[in-house]
């Protein structure tokens, strides 16, 4: 990885090239894990205080209803991990890569995401209400019934997600860009889109959530 920014704003993990493998095996309370790789193991229903991880490298690693308040996570990348029903409320996240994870009904409450992306992730019925995200990507990312309640994503990208039935009332979108993503039955109210970009055929389905009728002009009338 680069330690220049890519096109989209979003700046990488800065790895090293050649990470030591560890494992987690003495994980405890307020660990810190910094230069490694870190290829399975489980973390499975544990609860962790004062977690740091900087520039490490996790695949397929099992965090499945782990506690991790206040995680702290810089320069790394998750691949194929496991996060379903996690709880990592209040966690601070500064150039972190996940690609191919699952995060089912994972919480991020009150988070904090810098330099964030997300890659073919299945966060569906996940939260991140009240997050506050500063550079992030989201692409070909399951979201449906997440709940962005409260959230900044200003300037955020979600490209060719599922959003069907998301929450983003209260949410602050200038700058979002929904192209390319799914918004049915999206839980929104008109004010919170304002300075969202979207498309022509989405602004139809927007109008329809809203309760306006979206109709041909009828040049007989």
């Amino acid at each position: 990885m680069t330690k220049t920014a890519t096109k989209q704003g979003i700046q990488p993990p800065q790895l090293p090239k050649h990470l030591p493998v560890a494992t987690l095996d003495d994980i405890a309370d307020g660990s810190e894990y910094s230069s490694v790789a870190v290829t399975g193991g489980s973390l499975e229903n544990r609860a962790l205080a004062g977690i740091v991880f900087e520039q490490v490298r996790l695949r397929r690693l099992l965090l499945i209803r782990v506690r991790l308040p206040k995680l702290r996570v810089v320069d790394a990348r998750l691949d194929s991990c496991d996060l379903s029903a996690a709880d990592c409320e209040q966690a601070h996240m500064r150039r972190v890569e996940l690609a191919g994870c699952r995060m089912w009904g994972a919480s991020f409450y009150k988070a904090q995401l810098e330099d964030i992306r997300l890659e073919g992730c299945n966060a569906e019925n996940a939260v991140f209400a009240e997050t506050g995200c500063k550079a992030a990507r989201f692409e070909q990312c399951n979201f449906m019934k997440v709940s962005f309640a409260s959230a900044d994503l200003s300037g955020a990208v979600f490209l060719r997600c599922d959003l069907s039935g998301a929450d983003l009332r209260g949410a602050k979108l200038a700058g979002t860009d929904l192209r390319g993503s799914i918004l049915d039955d999206l839980r929104v109210n008109p004010v919170d889109l304002r300075g969202a970009i979207i498309e022509p055929a989405q602004a139809v389905q927007i109008a329809r959530l809203m309760g306006i009728e979206v109709q041909e002009n009828d040049a007989s009338v």
